[in-house]
């Protein structure tokens, strides 16, 4: 069964007319267009997937084309004035380089750009389902807000009424001032939570705008709802492990332990070996000359042995460096670890008890639901006064109220679960 039935209010008005409304699935559609948070994390994720492949490319063998051109002056000999000189030189040729052995310098090094690319996916998954957890929250704090406006016309209306009929009865002399001052002063007060209540939605509105990144005043169609399934509530579960932080923590203490297996391998000799082939042309372009050498190829290969003898214990020092950096590491994942699962204990038992607050919301409802009806039929009838019926209207209204906001109120904590469990697209049946 579904969570809550989100039910547009009217039919969706096309964005590219005048007076545009935007419903939530549009507003979801806008934010992951124009977030500038979110077109960031998609440029770092690029440049960790080109940094990636640039890692594991150095295993590969370069090729280089490599071409000089030089002109030395050379002064002509005195005693010898039939000697010739070719003032221009030029050399051609190909090289292939490969670096055989390293130490193991360039493996870790493109394992750690593999586990980065990774957290920066991670990371781009979890921004954007945050970015759409926090927009869907905004929508549900604006649909909320308008609900209540809604509530709170209808209830000066229906005071209203009830004022003009004291009104009259008092000009007729029929209810003293002291009745009629009461009436007004409820009105009145009603009709002020009504303005503060139209400010607070403005305000809403636009935080829901800056939330998705729309700098023009758009509008918005809330949401209403027909039905929470309590049932399903109850059923949630969390995961620690599914959670962003959790999945990211893990690639870096596997980053960490490959930095510090590189600083501790600082102590080791090292070995380098590369190796080359080389095919040269010689005066390739140009007139040649008999001393001229004929084209030629080489192989290369250096052999480089690196051992620190003494350095008055600065390799010592900064392998101790990396070890206490990566018991950092661990400690800041571990604190990390434990955030997260105060975070989910912190969500179910908020969802608990705003389950509970809507079962008791219902019951109070209904009760004043009916003790209106009841209390208006004996106000029409003369056995009850207009200051126990007006006391039920406001009791009426307040509940209606509250109901309301306990509905968005489990929407918002129900969205929340699902950002940490990474369910998002699921829960808010994006397609």
């Amino acid at each position: 069964m579904e969570f809550l039935k989100l039910v547009i209010l009217s039919v969706i008005i096309s964005r590219s007319g005048a007076g545009e409304k935007l419903g939530f699935y549009q507003a979801l559609e806008l934010a992951l267009e124009k977030s500038p948070q979110y077109k960031s994390l998609i440029l770092t994720d690029r440049n960790a997937v080109l940094s990636e492949k640039n890692a594991w490319t150095s295993f590969f063998p370069n090729l280089e084309l490599n071409a000089t051109h030089t002109y030395t002056q050379q002064n002509t000999s005195l005693y010898n004035s039939n000697s010739q000189h070719n003032p221009w030189a030029n050399q051609a040729g190909f090289s292939l380089t490969e670096n055989l052995y390293d130490n193991g310098d360039s493996w870790r090094f493109a394992q750690v750009s593999s586990l980065k690319q990774k957290i920066e996916a991670i990371n781009l998954e979890g921004g954007r389902s945050r970015l759409l957890a926090d927009v869907a929250k905004s929508f549900y704090d604006f649909s909320s807000a308008y609900g209540v406006l809604e509530l709170q016309k209808q209830q000066i209306e229906a005071l209203n009424v009830q004022f003009h009929t004291i009104e009259i009865r008092y000009q007729q002399g029929l209810k003293n001032s002291r009745d009629f001052l009461r009436i007004k002063a409820q009105l009145q007060s009603a009709e002020i939570g009504f303005i503060s209540q139209k400010i607070n939605l403005e305000n809403l509105l636009s935080n829901l705008r800056t939330t998705i990144g729309e700098d023009q005043q758009t509008d918005f169609i809330p949401l209403t709802m027909e039905k929470l399934n309590i049932e399903h509530l109850q059923s949630l579960t969390t995961d620690p492990e599914l959670t962003f932080e959790y999945r990211v923590s893990h690639f870096q203490s596997e980053i960490s332990a490959l930095k510090y297996e590189s600083f501790r391998r600082t102590e080791w000799p090292r070995l380098s070996l590369k190796g080359s082939y080389n095919y040269v042309v010689p005066q390739y372009f140009g007139p040649k000359t008999v001393s001229d050498d004929k084209p030629f190829w080489n192989f290369t290969f250096l052999l480089i042995v690196d051992y620190p003898l003494w350095d008055w214990g600065q390799t010592s020092r900064k392998i101790e460096i990396a070890e206490n950096q990566k018991k950092l590491e661990e400690t800041s994942q571990y604190q990390s670890r434990l955030q997260v699962k105060q975070n989910l204990f912190s969500i179910k038992k908020q969802a608990h008890l705003l389950m509970k607050s809507l079962q008791l919301s219902d019951l109070i409802l209904k009760t004043n639901e009916e003790a209106f009806r009841s209390l208006n039929q004996g106000y029409k009838n003369g056995r009850v006064n207009f200051l126990e019926l007006v006391t039920t209207l406001n009791d009426l209204y307040s509940s209606r109220i509250q109901n309301l906001n306990l509905h968005f109120s489990l929407l918002k904590i129900r969205t929340e679960w699902a950002h940490n469990q990474g369910k998002i697209d699921e829960i808010l049946k994006i397609h």
